[in-house]
């Protein structure tokens, strides 16, 4: 949940900031500035979930080599050694979030391609409640 909530955060705020800039008001830079400040906490936080995750992945194959080439000189470790491995390799545990998608880098393109999917229909909604709005105040034609 905290992944989705700190997705969900970053397009908004890129929606905010096209509302600031977009505005027929002066830009206040300190809201820009502070909304920047949130995207990039939310996307080092997102991106430093999938780089540890990663790593882990990564000590666990290394792990599992190192332990192949082990030469056990009694047989009950090379027992202990070989389930241990078994369980290495059948436990993998997968870090999934809310059971819909794997956390693991290739992720991150699909994230934002999905984020800019999500910021263009924010502002092709605001575009057309602006069209719709002025429409509905403009006066009305006299015959």
């Amino acid at each position: 949940m905290i992944y989705f909530g700190s997705y969900i955060n970053i397009c908004v705020n890129i929606y905010l900031i096209y509302l600031f800039v977009d505005g027929d008001e002066e830009i206040d830079p300190d809201l820009i500035v502070y909304s920047l400040v949130w995207i990039a906490m939310h996307a080092s936080k997102m991106y430093l979930i999938l780089y540890y995750n990663q790593l882990i992945v990564f000590q666990k194959e290394h792990i599992n080599r190192i332990l192949n080439n082990v030469h056990p000189h009694s047989e009950q470790m090379e027992i202990t050694l070989r389930r241990f491995l078994l369980q290495l390799m059948a436990n993998s545990r997968a870090h999934v979030v809310c059971n819909i998608m794997d956390l693991n880098l290739s992720v991150v393109k699909s994230l934002l391609v999905n984020a800019s999917v999500l910021i263009i229909f924010l502002i092709q909604y605001d575009v057309t409640f602006e069209a719709l709005n002025t429409h509905t105040n403009a006066p009305t034609p006299t015959v």
